[in-house]
This record gives C-alpha cells, structure tokens and sequence, in this order.
C-alpha cells in the first residue's frame, strides 16, 4: 500500500479480484505512470463499467497500453479529464489507438493561441456585465467568462490557457 500511494481500500479490492489484481500489476510494471493514476481509473471508471454492466474485467477490451496511452492524452493536455472518460468508454469496448478514439470523437483540446483569443474576444463583448464585474474586484466572474468560454468552444478549448488569455485582455 505505502510502496503504490494507494490506499487500503482500493488495494483490497484490486488484490481480492485476480483479473483486476493482475491488470494493475501489468500497468504498474509498464513503469509509465504512478501506481496511483493506475489505481484511480480502475476503483473509478472501469470499477463503475464493471458494476454497471455486471460483467468481469476479462469481458472488457482494455488494455494496458491503452490505459498508458490515455493517461499521456490527459497529462499532455491533449484532452480533458471529461473527454478522457469518454475514450475510457470506448476503450472497454473496442482495441483502437488512443489517438484514434480522440480523433473520430472530436475530443481534442484546441490550444492555438490564436483560435482561444477569438473565442476570449467573444465572450467579453458579449458579457459586458461579466467584465466590469471582474474589473470592480469580484474575482468569481473570471470563472463565470472562463466557463463561457468553454461552451463556445463546446469543452475543447484549454481551460487553463484560456484563464491565461481571459487574464491578459482583461488587465
């Protein structure tokens, strides 16, 4: 448990499955990414699949390199936990490329400056309000035109380089 940093109650659950007990170990001896990542999307994601449709892990298609390449996806910024969720669903359903699943679902996070300042422009000429807000102190209308933002750009724009850019053209 203190040699994965994870804790008790997941390790019991992953040891007391042997198909889940040797999935997470196949993910852990890939030395990609921390136990910790490994044992998160099992006791979440693939846990609640699992329930949901009550099968076992065996009756999935996932993969480790699957779940390697997901996870770079996510910390590369290329998609967003929530849009990883979603390629964790096909994952369990079919063996296709990472990059593939982003693709043919259109989950790629937008990053080009350029197209996320046209998208911040928008949004602060159409919420005014919003913007004298800000500018007057109150801090929680940032988050109010970041979540614009993101619904313009339908959840692909990067909500951090957005915070950056919002940051910028409001002063």
């Amino acid at each position: 448990v203190s040699e994965y940093g994870i804790d008790e109650k997941s390790a019991e659950y992953i040891a007391d499955d042997i198909e889940l007990s040797s999935f997470f170990d196949d993910c852990c001896s890939s030395h990609r990414h921390e136990p910790k990542n490994y044992c998160s999307w099992i006791m979440g994601e693939l846990v609640k699949h699992l329930n949901a449709q009550n099968i076992a892990f065996s009756q999935t298609k996932l993969t480790v390199s699957g779940l390697n390449d997901l996870i770079d996806a996510v910390y590369s910024s290329m998609i967003s936990a929530t849009a990883a969720k979603k390629v964790f669903e096909v994952l369990l359903e079919k063996q296709l490329p990472v990059n593939e699943i982003i693709n043919d679902l259109g989950l790629a996070q937008v990053s080009d400056l350029s197209v996320l300042k046209e998208v911040a422009v928008e949004v602060i000429n159409e919420n005014a309000k919003s913007v004298s807000d800000y500018r007057g102190g109150k801090t929680n209308a940032l988050g109010f035109l970041i979540g614009q933002c993101m619904k313009k750009s339908k959840g692909k724009a990067d909500p951090v380089k957005m915070k950056e850019i919002l940051l910028s053209l409001l002063g």
